[in-house]
């Protein structure tokens, strides 16, 4: 009997120790294996949100020219000037239509606001002499920046002129001319529809001849200021 526990005793035992030998190659394995495993893995690499397509190539859009303003434009004007030695005040109207904004055709006069002593005439008669100037005619310009708030333009008006001579109680004579007067004018937008011009002028008329005094210089310089109206957009 304690010879077959004996055996049986030996035997567990060498059954057991087969299966710690077993479970140990068993562990190690796994082990190795994992080891393995991990030595080869590849790490992911973040993944970065793409940028929305449609916001990227908007950005990159460049963002296409207006089209180029062409209109009707219009105001009142007024001018300081010099005729016949005395300062006069000329008033008037400009039109016209603006193409591409970079070229102005038009039409424009202007009157004198009241009679203007002059003073050569009145030299030559001995006594007093006034003078009235009306002129007009079509007027060509060009824009600069037309895109600016504050822009610089430029033009020549070619037209014909009155010239009236007055003497009191002796006579009245009204003589035609030619006139051309070139300028430059600085303009600002207060608004879409509104702009306000200055500028100067310079105006050159033929001496208009009368039988009283002879011929009188209309020619000289003007200074002007300007409202525009029109839609500017």
């Amino acid at each position: 009997m304690l010879a077959m526990l004996d055996l049986q005793f030996r035997h567990g035992s060498r059954f057991a120790l087969a299966l710690a030998l077993v479970s140990t190659l068993g562990l190690t394995t796994l082990t190795a294996r994992s080891a393995h495993a991990e030595e080869g893995a590849v790490t992911p690499l973040p993944v970065v949100p793409a940028a929305s397509t449609s916001t990227q190539s908007s950005s990159e859009e460049e963002r296409p020219a207006s089209r180029a303003w062409s209109g009707f434009y219009g105001g009142p004007e007024a001018k300081v000037t010099a005729l016949e030695g005395n300062a006069a005040l000329l008033v008037g109207l400009q039109t016209g239509w603006v193409l591409g904004e970079t070229l102005a055709l038009g039409v424009a006069g202007y009157t004198t606001a009241d009679s203007t002593h002059a003073n050569e005439a009145a030299d030559r008669l001995g006594r007093s002499a006034y003078v009235d100037l009306a002129y007009g005619g079509a007027r060509v310009g060009g824009i600069l920046g037309a895109r600016s708030r504050l822009r610089l333009t430029y033009g020549v008006l070619a037209g014909g002129a009155v010239v009236r001579l007055t003497v009191p109680n002796a006579a009245r004579d009204d003589q035609t001319t030619a006139v051309i007067e070139p300028d430059v004018s600085v303009e600002y937008d207060v608004t879409n529809n509104v702009r306000v011009v200055t500028g100067a002028s310079y105006r050159l008329t033929t001496k208009p001849s009368f039988a009283e005094t002879g011929a009188l210089n209309m020619s000289g310089p003007a200074g002007s200021l300007a409202v525009r109206f029109g839609n500017f957009e």
